[in-house]
């Protein structure tokens, strides 16, 4: 009746649909923490495909952890939040560092440094947006 790639598109398309839901009306604090999610998200799937053996740098999710990062560094308020902005900007630098070493590496065990170092920031901004 419905083939795998149909069923696939629908979940995408779900999934695309949530998002959206969850970003409406969002407060900055609930943006940051949606973002630092999908970031886990994306570092989950990288996780997966390290366990089968893939190659990162084909990966998709790769490229949309690093567009978080970068996203999340672009978006610091330097004026307001001088000293806690520059905090943040030194840790995604490094966290972005991190990830191209793991890409380039394949290194699960730094993956998962990476993810815990995520989401012990995440767990913050997600009290913060509560």
């Amino acid at each position: 009746m419905y083939g795998r790639s149909n069923l696939m598109h629908a979940r995408n398309q779900y999934k695309s649909l949530e998002l959206v839901s969850r970003i409406d009306g969002a407060t900055p604090h609930t943006l940051v923490a949606i973002l630092y999610d999908e970031l886990l998200r994306s570092l989950d799937v990288l996780g997966a495909a390290l366990r089968q053996q893939r190659d990162l740098r084909n990966e998709t999710h790769a490229r949309r952890a690093s567009d978080i990062l970068t996203a999340l560094t672009a978006n610091l308020d330097f004026d307001q939040g001088a000293s806690v902005a520059q905090t943040l900007a030194t840790v995604y630098r490094a966290m972005a560092s991190q990830l191209v070493r793991v890409i380039a590496s394949g290194d699960a065990e730094k993956l998962a440094e990476l993810r815990d170092g995520v989401d012990t920031i995440a767990t913050s901004w997600r009290r913060l947006a509560a």
